[in-house]
């Protein structure tokens, strides 16, 4: 065989070896760290917890609220529940009532 078709042989396998490892690294990189990637997968599933999580307390928070609004609307007024509302934000009681303060 002629030395110069070794050569180009040998040169086409070189070729072949470094554009496989070359598109081997490249896909390898992508599926680690590309958009899509593992890294950003748990990233994602990450945010995901989270958000669930403040969904739940603001879902919990909401339903205290439109419970209290609720209690407070005129065709379904809570007396008792409106003098504690108001005792809560002027600070009055009635004039045969005593008040205890308890220090912490």
């Amino acid at each position: 065989m002629n030395k110069s078709l070794i050569l180009r042989k040998k040169l086409y396998r070189f070729c072949f070896l470094l554009f496989s490892f070359i598109m081997f690294t490249y896909i390898f990189y992508f599926i680690i760290n590309g958009e899509r990637g593992i890294i950003s997968f748990y990233k994602i599933t990450k945010k995901h917890s989270i958000l669930t999580e403040k969904i739940n307390f603001l879902v919990i928070e909401n339903t205290y609220l439109e419970n209290n609004i609720s209690r407070l609307s005129p065709n379904n007024l809570d007396l008792d529940y409106l003098d504690e509302q108001l005792r809560l934000k002027t600070g009055k009681t009635n004039t045969n009532e005593i008040v205890i303060k308890l220090s912490n």
